[in-house]
């Protein structure tokens, strides 16, 4: 069976991290012939849910690497690690693969550190003051939105994931601007076989 009978008509580029910078940024494949498509009917709640959401079947002769990030047409994307799937034919060898990506971005984003202070009452507030700018690639983390009340509607809360150089300095009360977008930090711990830091957060603005 071609590639042109599956229809993957699209090509990938593959990145790995760099450690020393937490950017995806070194290229391992190009011109992986691919084809993103909309996950099925059956899965419409999720994709409703999670709107960056894609299925990507790819050659059958390559495995992308763990927690790399794909090139499709300008955009990037994040492979789901225990998507991955290969599809076999009638003497089993193996026709197509398919993994589930989430949209990735690759960025430079700002570290705003929450400072004590009062406003002109004398109430004590907090600030938020600009403590630097630093490379960084971020996704939404695979996992279906968590669900609150807030009249006169229920709103879905989606976690991101920011991938920064171990050495950036993200605390848990810091916020992250990226984007034109602002970012409250959920956990910021580095483990001590960490090679990165990578920063769970909740979009609120």
């Amino acid at each position: 069976m071609t590639m042109a009978m599956l229809g993957l008509d699209q090509l990938a580029d593959v990145y790995t991290m760099t450690e020393a910078t937490g950017l995806h940024d070194t290229l391992v494949k190009s011109s992986l012939r691919c084809r993103l498509a909309h996950p099925s009917a059956a899965q419409e709640a999720s994709v409703v849910e999670q709107p960056e959401l894609r299925k990507m079947l790819f050659e059958p002769g390559y495995e992308i690497p763990a927690f790399a990030q794909v090139e499709v047409d300008g955009l990037r994307w994040f492979p789901v690690t225990e998507s991955f799937r290969a599809y076999r034919g009638p003497t089993s060898q193996v026709i197509y693969r398919m993994v589930t990506v989430e949209r990735s971005f690759v960025a430079s984003a700002t570290i705003m550190r929450s400072t004590p202070t009062v406003d002109s009452q004398g109430s004590p507030i907090d600030s938020y003051l600009d403590v630097g700018t630093y490379p960084c690639s971020f996704g939404r983390n695979p996992t279906r939105p968590l669900e609150r009340e807030n009249q006169p509607r229920i709103q879905a809360i989606a976690y991101w994931v920011f991938v920064f150089a171990r050495a950036v300095d993200v605390r848990a009360t810091d916020r992250i601007v990226a984007d034109d977008r602002t970012f409250e930090v959920v956990n910021a711990e580095v483990g001590s076989a960490d090679t990165v830091r990578r920063v769970m957060c909740m979009e609120i603005a």
